[in-house]
């Protein structure tokens, strides 16, 4: 009962996307967009989000790693 209890209250406690994220509008080449778009659609709903701020994680690593900034 514990757990279900706890797993109820955590869901509660969950940040929504518009808290953890700021949406910014940025110019894609239209080309880039379809190819996008044509894969998001094998996935599931909210994958080029995490396309996106995955590819930008890992360019900063990168940056960070080769002591560019």
């Amino acid at each position: 009962m514990d757990n279900l209890v706890r797993k109820f209250t955590d869901e509660e406690k969950r940040l929504t996307t518009e808290q953890t994220h700021t949406r910014r509008t940025y110019l894609i080449r239209n080309d880039l967009v379809d190819r996008l778009e044509a894969e998001a659609k094998q996935h599931s709903r909210g994958w080029p989000t995490r396309l996106i701020n995955g590819l930008l994680e890992s360019y900063f690593a990168d940056l960070d790693g080769s002591g560019k900034r």
